[in-house]
This record gives C-alpha cells, structure tokens and sequence, in this order.
C-alpha cells in the first residue's frame, strides 16, 4: 500500500509540474526568414483563422487558409485547403508545440513571434 501511495504522488507531482509551465503564446505573425525571397509565415489571427505563406526559393508562394485552436500547450491547425505542392502541408505542419514566443513544427522548423 505504502508502494501504491508513494506512486500516486510521484505521478500527480510529475504532471502537476509538466502542465503549468508558462507560455507566452499570442496571436500575431510568427515567422522564419531565410532572405526576403524565402521564408515561412504563419498569421494567427483572433478570429481564430490562420494564414501560413511558404515561399520557397523559386519564388512561388504556396498559402494556405484555415482555423486554429491551442490543447495542452500545443496549436492545431485544421479545417484548411489541401494542396500537394512543395510540402504536403496536412502531414507535417498541423501540430506545433508552444515554447515560449516560438511554435515548433512536428519535423522541427521554428516559427519566431514577429508582429501583433
């Protein structure tokens, strides 16, 4: 029993400290810039729509419109136009992870907040 109990707090304890660290998440424009001809940008507006430009370098804009919601410190974005271009967007790019001012995608790639 004393096992039993012992557990329990370590579990509670664990996830009690997981769940409430901070983050500055806000809405705005998060970005990464390469140059001024390549970047991705990620507009979340309060409206709860979002706008993602990918620009590679060939200079083509791929944009991509939809909604987005935040569960456990993580942004989702759904209810967006599929395309297959450059990236396929709905596999790698629907889940980001809040940390501080930034949101990571899935494969890694950084968004920084920009702008209000």
């Amino acid at each position: 029993m004393k096992y039993l109990t012992l557990g329990v707090l370590l579990f509670i304890s664990f996830n009690y400290f997981g769940q409430y660290d901070k983050y500055e998440f806000q809405t705005g424009t998060y970005g990464c810039y390469l140059d001024i001809s390549t970047y991705k940008e990620l507009t979340l507006k309060e409206d709860s729509t979002f706008k993602f430009v990918y620009r590679g370098c060939t200079g083509s804009s791929d944009i991509y419109h939809g909604k987005w919601k935040v569960r456990k410190r993580k942004l989702i974005l759904y209810d967006y136009e599929k395309k297959v271009r450059p990236i396929r967007f709905e596999d790698n790019w629907d889940c980001w992870k809040i940390k501080g001012t930034k949101i990571i995608s899935r494969r890694g790639l950084t968004l920084e907040f920009q702008k209000g």
